[in-house]
């Protein structure tokens, strides 16, 4: 799977593509409007498979890199699953368990979709990660990665940092996506300040991005 990811412009494309399709199919059923994602910025009137934003394929780099990494991903903020799509998609061997509010009525049916390609490979727990968090991760430290894709709201977002911090294994790799919103931006900083967590820092390759930072947890918080 390497390999291809080296040889392509946009890794595992020609694998996804279909599956990508028929999850927007699913979201113009529901007549809801798309969020932005890993695929397509805010405001894409008529996405297509055949035409991904080009902007954010260093993001898309970073999440498939990411996902080769790991074994079991732990990702707070399903929406409609492109994230998910996209890791299972770069790693046959990824185990993924999702985290939604369940806000939009396409995220059931996308999540159901995923299921009939992935198998058990792929769950989705549907509830605020502000109680699912603490509750699952007490039980289920096996986890060698997050992805934090959730509520953006500072303190919504802090919690579910906090909570994989408090509870998350030592050396496992936090992927925190829209890093750049300035209040974001500052509470991180203050949590590698604290020294819980440090930056993996990669300026010339596929882990610098203006709007995704991947962090190591070195340290667990107070509980």
């Amino acid at each position: 799977m390497l390999r291809q990811f080296e040889k392509q412009d946009e890794p595992f494309l020609h694998v996804y593509r279909e599956h990508l399709s028929a999850i927007l199919a699913i979201i113009q059923e529901s007549g809801e409007e798309l969020e932005g994602n890993v695929f397509f910025g805010h405001g894409y009137a008529n996405p297509d498979a055949n035409k991904l934003d080009a902007t954010l394929r260093k993001k898309r780099n970073g999440l498939a890199l990411f996902a080769l990494s790991k074994s079991q991903i732990l990702e707070v903020g399903f929406n409609s699953g492109f994230s998910a799509l996209l890791m299972l998609t770069a790693n046959p061997n990824l185990e993924l368990v999702c985290v939604d509010i369940g806000y939009h009525s396409y995220v059931q049916p996308c999540a159901r979709y995923l299921k009939t390609v992935f198998g058990d490979r792929f769950s989705l727990l549907v509830g605020d990660s502000r109680e699912v968090l603490p509750l699952y991760l007490g039980n289920n430290n096996s986890f060698d990665g997050y992805h934090i894709d959730g509520d953006h709201k500072e303190s919504v977002a802090e919690t579910d940092l906090c909570n994989i911090i408090n509870t998350g294994r030592i050396g496992s790799v936090i992927c925190f996506d829209d890093a750049d919103f300035p209040q974001l931006r500052n509470m991180i900083t203050i949590h590698l300040l604290q020294g819980t967590v440090s930056h993996i820092f990669d300026p010339k390759f596929h882990l610098t991005s203006d709007n995704q930072m991947f962090l190591r947890l070195d340290k667990q918080g107070k509980l």
